[in-house]
């Protein structure tokens, strides 16, 4: 080999540092994490938000700790493009991976979710309901008790209160 190639080759070299690692697997979890603390009603923008607030926080921890450790001054140009590409990151995680394998609705499932304020669970025993109870089907558009589509006979349950 020539000199020159020999100079060439020796501008490469290949480091992982432990910060960047560290940064990648918390892109990884942090989709898991909003997850946990979210429900399944909870609007996707604010699991975005939830998200990119997380991603803020933990790129700047780790730059944090970085600069600490480097006896160097804290970079926010460094910590706006960390916070960036975990943002990114995470959401790729989420999608090409926790999503299609079923790993985010299990973690959304963990926690079982609370009863929405003001949302009535179950009826009222003292309210005055009068008439049959019976199931509504949005496909009876006639009131034959059949679906119209499907022409699938839907069973109307009597009312036991009702005085023969």
């Amino acid at each position: 080999m020539t000199p020159h190639l020999l100079i060439a080759l020796a501008i490469f070299a290949f480091t992982l540092p432990l910060p960047l690692i560290l940064q990648l697997l918390i892109a990884a979890v942090l989709p898991l994490l909003v997850g946990l603390v979210t429900n399944r009603v909870t609007a996707a923008a604010k699991k975005a938000v939830l998200l990119l607030v997380l991603s803020i926080i933990a790129a700047g921890l780790n730059d944090l700790l970085t600069s600490v450790k480097a006896d160097q001054p804290f970079d926010l140009g460094l910590w706006l493009v960390a916070a960036i590409g975990t943002f990114l990151a995470s959401g790729a995680f989420h999608l090409i991976l926790w999503k299609p394998t079923g790993v985010a609705a299990a973690a959304q499932d963990a926690i079982p979710a609370t009863q929405p304020a003001g949302q009535v669970l179950e009826a009222d025993p003292t309210s005055e309901i009068h008439g049959t109870l019976e199931q509504t089907n949005p496909l009876d558009l006639d009131g034959d008790g059949r679906d119209d589509k499907t022409q699938r006979f839907v069973a109307r349950q009597p009312d036991p209160y009702r005085e023969p």
